[in-house]
C-alpha cells in the first residue's frame, strides 16, 4: 500500500500478516456466519469492514473482509464461500 500523502509506505495498512479465512458452503451461511462474528466482537475491536461481494476487487475476486484488534494488532478475518475459494486457489486474485 502507498501512502497518499508522500507515495512512501503505508505500513499501518499491511493487516494481512495475520489472517484467517472461514470457509461456507453458500452465500446465505457466509452472512448467518458474519452476524455471528460481530456479536461476537465489540463494535470497538473492528476496525474496517469490506463486503466484496458488493465490491469485488480486480479479477473479480470476492470475500466478506474484516480488520479487528487483537491486542495490539490488527488481524484480518475473511469470510468466503466454497466456491470462491476454489477459484482463489485455482486462478488466484
Amino acid at each position: 500500500y502507498s501512502d497518499k500523502e508522500d507515495g512512501g509506505i503505508a505500513w499501518y495498512r499491511l493487516t494481512d500478516i495475520i489472517r484467517a479465512t472461514i470457509m461456507f458452503d453458500d452465500m446465505e451461511q457466509m452472512y448467518r456466519g458474519l452476524e455471528e462474528v460481530v456479536k461476537i466482537l465489540t463494535p470497538s475491536n473492528i476496525r474496517e469492514f469490506n463486503d466484496r461481494y458488493v465490491q469485488p476487487m480486480a479479477g473479480n475476486y470476492r470475500d466478506l473482509q474484516l480488520l479487528i484488534a487483537v491486542d495490539e494488532h490488527v488481524c484480518e478475518l475473511q469470510l468466503n464461500t466454497k466456491k470462491m475459494m476454489t477459484a482463489k486457489n485455482t486462478t488466484g486474485h
